[in-house]
């Protein structure tokens, strides 16, 4: 009776071991611990946008470069936890996201942080720029294959655009953005690239 008990048992343990089910780890909300003054730019490069999350002590700014429709920006909104103070924009669109202000503007300072879109769309933040798709700034955000380089700091690239073999002979750091991963170029006195695995 012993040795039924005992196979039993361990036809349970093994069962158990080799049949249970995986369990999905879910972090409701993603904090990327800015420090005082340091500017959070959040890559939201999605099949139905593409924009900018801008964040510097209290404030948030989503900066449209593109937009087609608002399904995937509510979401990555919501699991970054932010809420929108600003929605700027280089022309009209009629976005569903609400936010304090919607501004179309060709050149904007909000706190500190100086919003182009006159020759070239540029974000300015304590001697550093961060532009799209020109190569004449420390940072690059290409969204289009035209990748020209001129002793960059970092680029960031399209999930779609195409990257050349040569460009990783550059001494440039690379990031091709994804769906998985959040990037966040964070800016003070140096720069920083954080990247923290989504679980969608």
């Amino acid at each position: 009776m012993k040795k039924i008990i005992l196979i039993i048992i361990l036809f349970i343990i093994i069962f158990a071991i080799f049949y249970k089910k995986e369990q999905k780890v879910s972090i409701e909300y993603i904090d990327y611990n800015l420090e005082y003054n340091e500017l959070g730019i959040t890559f939201l490069d999605l099949n139905d946008s593409n924009s900018l999350l801008l964040t510097l002590n209290n404030t948030n700014i989503l900066y449209i470069i593109n937009y087609k429709n608002s399904k995937g920006l509510k979401k990555n909104l919501y699991r970054l936890n932010k809420k929108i103070d600003y929605i700027v924009m280089n022309k009209k669109y009629d976005i569903n996201i609400k936010a304090s202000k919607k501004i179309i503007n060709e050149r904007l300072i909000i706190n500190n942080i100086i919003i182009e879109n006159v020759n070239y769309q540029a974000i300015k933040y304590n001697n550093k720029t961060l532009c799209i798709n020109s190569s004449n700034c420390d940072f690059i955000y290409f969204t289009k294959d035209n990748i020209k380089l001129n002793n960059n700091k970092a680029i960031f690239i399209n999930r779609n655009v195409h990257m050349k073999d040569s460009l990783y002979e550059q001494w440039v750091d690379i990031y091709k953005l994804n769906n998985s991963v959040y990037t966040i170029l964070k800016l003070k006195e140096d720069y920083e690239v954080l990247q923290i695995i989504k679980n969608i």
